[in-house]
């Protein structure tokens, strides 16, 4: 038997659910902040509700969901139609929202659970799903699923309109014993492409590499440091990494003048490592700082590297030894008129 308990703020879920939490969510935030800030940092028209599953095995969370309600679509009567229908109740504004289950993650799917758990959760998730859809104010549903939960989709999607496999990013799987022996497993043409950025990154642009692990500390001694560091720090990417990540290293790109760019390494929890970049420097290729993010990696106790960003070229990635998952997209909208 499976039982939900719904919150409308992730900051008033109970904290002794918390490490439950983080422990299912390892492989896709650092830690549950990301959840916190993400909601702290939305719009007013955006409005969360979150659901935790219980089994009959444990007193901790088997699952969790989180849920995007938007205010998107208006559909205010006229005066002429309120006038010329006033003896029939119809409400002001039907069909003005959409539900997206959603977490910030990686990967944008809304729902986690303990594998042992799927099969039981299936017609709990799908309760949850049509209560919404006989909302008269809800007028779209979405949800991104892994592949494995194809039973809950199957459940959603049989009576609606869009189901279509997706693939995403997954990870970076430390199956070698260093860096250097990773490199060496790497396609030919992509190891070329590697080294030859390494040195363009040393020889024509002449940058140093830094390692810090406190952010203002990263623009100090620097001529334009002070300037970087007003202009980057509440920026709203950097702001929210850093914000919400006590355990990070921030890795550089530099000269002796100012910062070319920061990588953004995380560790997580059950051996899981995140990443994300922000370059200053558009001459700086982009596979320069996912390697940097690698070899930090491969010096670490981290068993699976995921990057924080997604990307549409994951052609690249594939042949960076990295995994893809495969996610299932369901969607329900209802029709105009109905």
């Amino acid at each position: 038997m499976i039982i939900t308990q719904k919150y409308n703020s992730a900051f008033d879920i109970d904290t002794e659910f918390i490490p439950s939490i983080e422990e299912l969510l390892s492989d896709c935030v650092p830690s549950f902040n990301t959840i916190l800030n993400y909601e702290k940092t939305s719009n007013e028209q955006t409005h969360f509700t979150y659901f935790l599953f219980f089994g009959n095995r444990t007193n901790a969370p088997i699952g969790f969901a989180q849920l995007e309600i938007e205010k998107d679509r208006e559909n205010k009567q006229s005066f002429f139609s309120r006038f010329f229908k006033k003896n029939t109740v119809i409400p002001e504004m039907i069909k003005e929202k959409s539900v997206r289950w959603r977490m910030p993650t990686p990967f944008s799917e809304g729902l986690v659970l303990n594998p042992g758990y799927v099969k039981d959760a299936s017609s709990k998730v799908n309760k949850i799903f049509l209560d919404f859809m006989k909302r008269e104010d809800i007028h779209t549903q979405e949800i991104r699923l892994p592949f494995q939960y194809n039973e809950i989709a199957d459940f959603i999607s049989k009576d609606f309109n869009q189901k279509v496999t997706e693939a995403r990013l997954d990870c970076l799987v430390k199956n070698c014993s260093s860096y250097q022996e990773y490199l060496e497993r790497l396609p030919n043409e992509m190891k070329k492409k590697i080294q030859m950025s390494w040195k363009f990154i040393q020889k024509d642009l002449k940058l140093k590499f830094g390692e810090y692990k406190n952010f203002k500390e990263i623009f100090e001694y620097k001529t334009q440091g002070s300037l970087q560091y007003k202009g980057l720090k509440n920026h709203p990417r950097i702001e929210a990494l850093v914000k919400n990540n006590e355990n990070i290293t921030f890795l550089t790109l530099e000269t002796e003048n100012e910062i070319k760019s920061i990588v953004f390494y995380i560790p997580g929890v059950f051996e899981h490592h995140f990443y994300d970049f922000f370059s200053i420097d558009d001459s700086i290729p982009t596979l320069i700082l996912h390697q940097q993010a690698i070899i930090q990696f491969f010096e670490s106790s981290g068993e699976r590297l995921h990057f924080f960003n997604q990307t549409a070229k994951v052609e690249e990635f594939i042949d960076l030894g990295y995994t893809m998952r495969k996610q299932l997209f369901v969607q329900l909208r209802k029709s105009v008129h109905s």
